[in-house]
């Protein structure tokens, strides 16, 4: 930002000052100084960097740079210490100690950030725009699956409820917004090297600022490059990411800041699905090791390559009128090739298998406009914001499959056995469109903050079936709508009251060949936020109560078998606390705890009335960490935490259930002047447990005790 000051005998106040400024010259005797010109940039409050854990702006649930408080809707912010200080490796592993937020439900699979929000499904947006999404639970879509490496993000933002709103379809869970690092206007460098369990080494640098000296143009880069094992025997978790970015801002009211990435995950098998007899259940011949692999090693593989170009560009028009236009497109190309276990024969020794194939490619655009205003109408205050967005993404596939594998003796697995060819089980195409325009008012009268917004979507897709000549279309339009309201009193006690919508189109037709209507998803939401001033902490205390209808279940008629009808329905409501609070400048501390009753109210099956699969009812977490000056060039530190995820259902009808589990984790760390050494423990004490199990077929274990130690050089 640059700004020319004419200063006078007195800065800016004087008469003198005033005269010159409206073109009347100098005053007699006054004295006329050279321009000063100040350089420097603007920090978006909502994307920079945070000292702490605590980020008092999010732009997640507004689309606006407002503070958390003033949000009527449940939000956390992760920020980049937070991802340090707890070692992250994950996207899923970042929201740990997040409340409503059911991570590492899913066990350790490695091709996907599985997890849930309330119950439900969340949808993950890069910058504000959309990651490209299929059916992550179905093989149709190829597990065409977009990751992103964390180390390149300044934060995580998660908006729990539905958020149709501002961001069209979406699951009724909410939004988790990945923000990328930006070019920052100072000189940064830094690099890293890990070591830790499971064969694991990894390097990696973050460099940036000023190409030029007026600081018009900045750079960043972000890269890393690992070579590591699975904790399934034979799987790895290899990747090389890079992360350029670059910011012009030509003048105070213009930016304009291209982001691109490029990720290369390489590994061999990434996760198994064992019977629940061997894990769960006692099995008369073995317990199951963690490390089992129902796979075949030389088969099993999982290569993916995934790019991304876009930019955010913004423009103040003048003191009421702001531009931005975010646009970014995207292409992922995957060969997956996997067995998997499907169950154990009446001998309880014989583990049959599928054989897997999906080559599926996914490119996608997205961009959204927006236009705010800020202005006064007496004594009341408005930032409305009004945009357009469109959506595009195109799907191809090419699936094997087959039954007709070799199956695996689980007491004496052989993995040299010949697999046949596996045949062609699908191809076709699914492309999605979406174009939303949307309004939204922030209104604000003394210590009253009201946002109310609306959304109207217009979606189509159209998937084809390459092997029979079919074609299903669907076109469905919807509207969406929110209001919130907030009492911000004079010591940060904010509470708040919201009801908001959400709605998300649905593959597939009934027996008759009618199209499915997209689900729907509504919430009612109170409670309390607490920012006390004068320190730095938060804390937010919500109710809940969230609904999703014309979810799919069994066709009752028993002669359309295998068809579906939209007659059901899943409703949750709970409570939720989560406190984010830094007692002393060098002790911070995070706890959440999460009731929520999660239950299918209408259904054709045997899950009528029951929990669904991977949904805890309690969910409890604390971490907290000490810093300690030894010295004005040594500071060493130490924290640690608990997390603890109730029983689970592991069957429809909840015949099965998988126990609850505590788990432990620690970080220890040594700063001497430009140098760190970390190390993070998750899992301490190397608790073996079920995380997940789907029937009597799919189980999966949660990660063992994982040690990494990471050497940082900041300069």
């Amino acid at each position: 930002m640059s700004t020319a000051l004419a200063l006078a005998a007195a800065v800016g106040a004087g008469p003198a000052a005033r005269a010159q400024q409206q073109g009347d010259g100098p005053a007699p005797g006054s004295t006329t100084l050279d321009p000063v010109t100040v350089h420097g940039t603007r920090t978006d409050p909502a994307r920079g960097p945070v000292r702490g854990f605590v980020a008092p702006q999010s732009a997640a649930g507004t689309k606006t740079n407002t503070k958390v408080l003033e949000t009527p809707q449940s939000i956390s912010v992760i920020t980049r210490d937070q991802l340090d200080a707890q070692g992250a490796q994950t996207i899923t592993q970042a929201m740990r100690y997040s409340a409503g937020v059911g991570a590492d439900l899913y066990g350790t699979d490695g091709r996907s950030d599985w997890f849930v929000i309330r119950g439900f499904g969340a949808d993950v947006y890069v910058d504000g725009l959309r990651l490209p999404k299929v059916n992550n639970t179905s093989a149709s879509g190829g597990f065409a699956n977009f990751r992103v490496e964390p180390y390149a993000l300044e934060r995580i933002e998660v908006l729990r409820g539905p958020s149709s709103v501002l961001y069209g379809r979406a699951n009724p869970g909410g939004v988790v917004n990945l923000v990328s690092k930006d070019p920052p206007s100072e000189p940064f460098y830094e690099a890293n090297a890990q070591v830790g369990t499971r064969s694991r080494f990894q390097g990696s640098f973050d460099v940036g600022g000023p190409v030029t000296a007026d600081k018009t143009l900045l750079y960043r880069l972000t890269a890393l490059v690992r070579d590591a094992d699975l904790q399934v025997k034979g799987g790895t978790d290899d990747r090389i990411a890079i992360n350029p970015a670059f910011t012009w801002r030509p003048d105070a009211q213009t930016s304009l800041t291209v982001h691109a990435m490029y990720l290369h995950d390489s590994n061999r098998h990434t996760v198994s699905f064992l019977p629940a007899s061997g894990t769960l259940l006692s099995n008369p011949f073995r317990k199951l090791p963690t490390n089992f692999n129902d796979g075949q090693p030389g088969f099993d593989r999982y290569k993916k390559n995934e790019a991304m170009l876009g930019y955010r560009f913004s423009h103040q028009l003048d003191d009421v009128w702001t531009f931005r236009q975010n646009l970014r497109y995207a292409h992922l190309d995957l060969d997956y090739r996997t067995m998997y276990g499907t169950g154990l024969r009446a001998d309880q020794r014989t583990l049959t298998r599928f054989g897997y194939q999906a080559r599926p490619s996914l490119d996608s655009i997205a961009v959204d406009n927006q236009a705010q205003a800020a202005f006064s109408t007496g004594p009341v205050r408005h930032t409305v914001l009004m945009g357009v967005d469109y959506q595009w993404q195109h799907l191809k596939t090419r699936t094997w499959g087959t039954a007709s594998v070799p199956t695996l003796d689980i007491v004496n697995p052989d993995y040299n056995q010949v697999i046949p060819n596996l045949p062609v089980t699908g191809r076709g195409t699914e492309t999605q469109r979406q174009l939303g325009i949307y309004a939204q008012d922030q209104i604000r009268w003394d210590r009253w903050a009201l946002t109310i917004g609306g959304r109207q979507d217009w979606t189509q897709q159209v998937n084809r079936n390459r092997l029979n000549g079919s074609v299903v279309r669907q076109d469905p339009d919807h509207f969406s709508w929110r209001a919130g309201l907030v009492y911000l009193s004079a010591i940060g006690l904010a509470p708040y009251i919201s009801y908001s919508t959400s709605f998300q189109p649905t593959s597939g037709t009934t027996f008759s060949g009618t199209p499915f209507k997209p689900t729907t998803g509504r919430q009612y939401e109170a409670g309390v936020k607490f920012q006390p001033t004068g320190f730095n902490s938060a804390v937010t205390v919500s109710f809940f109560h969230t609904t999703q209808q014309n979810v799919l279940t069994a066709d009752p008629d028993p002669t359309h078998r295998g068809f579906s009808v939209q007659t059901g329905a899943i409703r949750s409501k709970g409570i939720e606390v989560e406190g984010t609070l830094s007692l002393t400048n060098n002790l911070r501390m995070i706890g959440s705890l999460t009731l929520q009753d999660v239950k299918v109210t209408k259904s054709n099956g045997a899950d009528l009335g029951k929990r669904p699969y991977a949904i805890p009812h309690t969910m409890a977490s604390l971490w907290a960490d000490y810093a300690h000056p030894v010295s004005d060039r040594v500071t060493v530190g130490v924290g640690g935490g608990v997390r603890y995820l109730g029983r689970t259902a592991g069957s429809v009808d909840n015949s099965l259930m998988v126990p609850g589990v505590t788990l432990f984790d620690a970080m220890a760390y040594v700063d001497v002047e430009r140098w760190r050494l970390s190390i993070n423990a998750a899992n301490l004490f190397d608790k073996a447990y079920v995380a997940y199990c789907s029937g009597g077929t799919g189980c999966n274990y949660g990660a063992r005790r994982t040690v990494i130690a990471n050497l940082r050089y900041r300069w």
